[in-house]
């Protein structure tokens, strides 16, 4: 558990600012692909529910284009047959701070 997603520098629970609480996952590419762990996330949410908040939003983060262009052509095909925009947003992937020991599971 972390947070990623914002500007401020080493972020915590009480001192948050702009990031979203997230997760990292280190995966081998030679026994998964980011494609299938997209759509393993793209089945698990609704890609148009508006987050409460910032802090509790669904999002893709990318690490290069090619992740980019995985995320955006899996997003269109979850939204298949739903009405409304995609509200889930993919951006790029900046630092992962990881969050203080009581919020790690």
């Amino acid at each position: 558990m972390g947070y990623t997603g914002g500007t401020q520098a080493n972020p915590t629970y009480e001192r948050l600012g702009d990031h979203t609480e997230s997760f990292q996952i280190d995966y081998d590419p030679t026994r998964t692909s980011y494609e299938t762990l997209l759509r393993v996330f793209w089945k698990e949410i609704d890609p148009t529910e508006r987050p409460y908040k910032r802090q509790y939003m669904s999002a893709v983060f990318h690490e290069n284009e090619a992740q980019r262009q995985q995320a955006i052509a899996t997003g269109k095909q979850a939204m298949e047959g739903k009405s409304g925009p995609m509200l889930t947003p993919i951006l790029p992937l900046g630092p992962f701070y990881r969050a203080e020991d009581y919020h790690q599971k």
